[in-house]
């Protein structure tokens, strides 16, 4: 197992403190990952490298860098480091902004495990795929095509006659199967076989080459495409799987690897940060509404992306063809006048006075929300500032000439997302805030 570097998102360092230098080949190959990808997953600087936005692992040939989000905390009890931490809140992050629902025995295992992020994820995945198979592996009835002595099922014809014209040769028939070979045991046995090459870790790799054993009546596809198995449909037969088959499909959509010459390869498995971070407070808004909204609001829609109509921000007036297009992230209320649009940022403000640290470009973006939407209350949610513990409420911008709002609060995400309660109890505080907003005194920056 090659070096793993851990970074945090957003940090600089130095070619000489990775034992690096200016002209290094590793540099080279990042360099390249960054051109397959088509974005910068990491920066390349003279004397130095940044890491972006991006979160999860970049393996070259020599070198492995382990990116994590800067969600850390200081554990209680001491037993953890701050990149653990950091790790164990980014897996649970992620369970939460794809909706991801691992049974609880999955869940209590990553109270216990140690290991890299890559690791820990391939971890998640063996473990409740294993707590699945032991209850017995998923069956189905699947349409099957043979050459057989005898007929079964329906005789296909046309099949026949251009592949074995002699009846004597077999007979081309197309039957149901009860059988194993199913598209969902296909896709398992692909991603076990996948991230047993790529995992260093013994006990993942055991467990791993355990669960091949189960799967060996399966075929093992050469490669699958993200179509064919978001084709995957689940009843209540194989319902307990779905966990299991979502954390496969992140390693599907995700994991890009080129292999090198001899044993080395090139790895990707990264998410942004700035989406995860909209993705999570938007599915808890969504799975939590009764608890987080007011009393007057619980009846009330919830939109995601600017809801179902698409909204612009202006037209060519000789062809009426739409320019800017306009996609809030939340939008509690009626699309004609909501109620409150709230718009996530993942960047850090300094200082105590959050109001002086919101960039000049979101403000605008809230405020074309707010005269567009005709919503006077918009929020900007951030992730709190680390060592800021207490709850602030919302301050709040006026906008000049206007009777505008823009509202600035944040989340504490420096705090163990298991159990996700405290954090639910912030945001219901931010929401009673606006419930109240009218009988209180605002405060103008």
């Amino acid at each position: 197992m090659q070096p793993v570097v851990t970074l945090f998102e957003h940090q600089r360092v130095s070619y000489a403190e990775l034992g690096l230098d200016a002209n290094a080949s590793i540099l080279q190959v990042l360099d390249r990952l960054n051109a397959q990808s088509k974005t910068d997953l990491i920066v390349l600087e003279r004397t130095a490298l940044r890491t972006t936005q991006y979160v999860g692992i970049l393996e070259v040939p020599g070198l492995t860098l382990q990116i994590l989000p800067k969600i850390d905390y200081e554990p209680p009890t001491g037993n953890l480091s701050i990149e653990e931490s950091a790790i164990r809140n980014f897996l649970l992050l992620l369970l939460y902004a794809q909706d991801i629902r691992l049974h609880q025995q999955t869940l209590a295992s990553l109270r216990t495990a140690r290991g890299p992020w890559l690791e820990m994820m391939i971890h998640l995945f063996a473990t409740e795929l294993q707590t699945q198979i032991q209850q017995g592996l998923h069956q189905d009835y699947q349409w099957c095509e043979d050459s057989l002595p005898y007929l079964r099922g329906r005789w296909n014809i046309t099949r026949q006659f251009s592949h074995r014209p002699n009846i004597h040769q077999g007979l081309e028939v197309t039957y149901e199967d009860y059988t194993l070979d199913t598209p969902l045991n296909r896709f398992f046995r692909w991603t076990t076989h996948t991230l047993r090459r790529l995992s260093y870790q013994p006990e993942n790799r055991r467990l791993l080459a355990y669960l091949e054993d189960w799967l060996l009546p399966v075929h093992l596809p050469p490669h699958l495409s993200v179509y064919e198995v978001e084709r995957i449909g689940f009843n209540r037969l194989n319902e307990r799987f779905r966990p299991a088959y979502e954390l496969a499909l992140l390693y599907l959509k995700g994991l890009t690897e080129q292999l090198l010459p001899g044993t080395q390869r090139l790895l990707a498995f990264v998410f942004d940060m700035n989406r995860l971070f909209e993705a999570f407070v938007t599915n808890l808004i969504l799975k939590h509404q009764q608890y987080l909204l007011p009393p007057a609001w619980q009846n009330t829609k919830i939109y995601v992306q600017g809801g179902p109509t698409i909204h612009h921000l202006a037209k060519v007036e000789s062809s009426g063809s739409p320019l800017f297009r306009l996609k809030p992230d939340i939008i509690i209320g009626d699309l004609v006048q909501p109620l409150l649009i709230i718009d996530t940022k993942n960047k850090v403000l300094s200082g105590s006075n959050y109001a002086a640290g919101v960039e000049e470009e979101d403000i605008y973006q809230m405020v074309t929300y707010a005269l567009h939407f005709r919503c006077p209350h918009v929020l900007l949610l951030y992730p709190r500032p680390k060592g800021e513990n207490n709850v602030i409420p919302p301050v709040s911008l006026q906008i000049e000439g206007q009777d505008i709002r823009v509202f600035v609060a944040t989340l504490d995400l420096h705090q163990p997302l298991d159990p996700i309660d405290p954090i639910l109890r912030d945001m219901r505080k931010i929401f009673d805030y606006f419930a109240t907003i009218e009988r209180r005194p605002q405060e103008v920056y």
